[in-house]
């Protein structure tokens, strides 16, 4: 049997993301990751070729660890508190990693797909996957009917909401003490509102419910689901997000997907 390796690709990448943490990105050097790990540099090349390859591995394993909580969060099958918990989960991930967020912002997916085809092109391509069919599942549970409108408008809810409201504040010096709460209203109120978009789709099909919510329905099509990306937090650094959750009214959403099932 083969000796183990000494120095794995985990144990590399987690001692990249210990140096990002200290003292940033551009400390993430080959040099300085060697010697993080007492390991000559020709161990840290003989697994990654180059230090971009490296970083952006390191950035897919962080998008995947930030989706999994994303994932836990939304398969609670109580739908108001999965809800609120998908969106915590944004706002506390980004203020407790900080570092890790402002890794993300080095790239973007279908750039890494480009450069990288061979190394992460199949893993990139399914980064979304599974983020996409719990948005999708969601949807249908909470709004009974699966179509453009409803998927666009709970992925403007559980995710565009809070992506906007945490990149500001870490780009701002003081975090703003009501934003938590604020972020987690306005989430439940994009949901449980009760407007003509859900009708227009279910009675007169998905081009009025376009014309209904055009900014959300764009980009959300059955055809690619994959075409948005990764899901994942803001890319600043400069953390200070409270971790604070409001309360919220249950009308409209505190159905089970299990009392949603059963209807269908």
């Amino acid at each position: 049997m083969g000796r183990a390796a000494k120095y794995t690709d985990e144990s590399i990448l987690d001692a990249a993301i210990a140096l990002v943490a200290e003292e940033g990105v551009a400390a993430a050097t080959v040099s300085a990751i060697a010697r993080r790990l007492g390991a000559p540099s020709g161990s840290i090349y003989h697994r990654f070729p180059s230090r971009d390859l490296l970083l952006a591995t390191l950035w897919l394993r962080t998008v995947q660890q930030f989706q999994q909580g994303f994932l836990t969060a939304l398969d609670d099958e109580d739908l108001l508190a999965a809800a609120r918990e998908a969106v915590r989960h944004s706002v506390e991930w980004s203020a407790a990693h900080p570092s890790e967020a402002a890794l993300m912002a080095m790239y973007r997916r279908d750039d890494l797909i480009a450069r990288w085809p061979e190394e992460l092109g199949d893993e990139l391509a399914r980064l979304n996957d599974d983020v996409t069919r719990a948005v999708r599942r969601f949807a249908e549970a909470h709004f009974g009917v699966l179509d453009a409108a409803t998927v666009g408008r709970t992925w403007f809810a559980l995710v565009h909401i809070p992506y906007a409201a945490v990149r500001d504040a870490l780009r701002s010096p003081r975090a703003a003490a009501w934003l938590p709460d604020a972020v987690l209203s306005a989430s439940l109120g994009v949901l449980m509102s009760d407007d003509r978009a859900g009708a227009a789709s279910a009675t007169t099909g998905p081009q009025s419910a376009r014309r209904a919510w055009p900014g959300l329905t764009r980009n959300y099509s059955d055809a690619d689901p994959r075409a948005e990306g990764a899901v994942r937090p803001p890319a600043d650094s400069s953390g200070g997000v409270a971790s604070t959750a409001a309360s919220a009214g249950s009308a409209g959403i505190s159905r089970t997907r299990r009392s949603a099932e059963s209807r269908t």
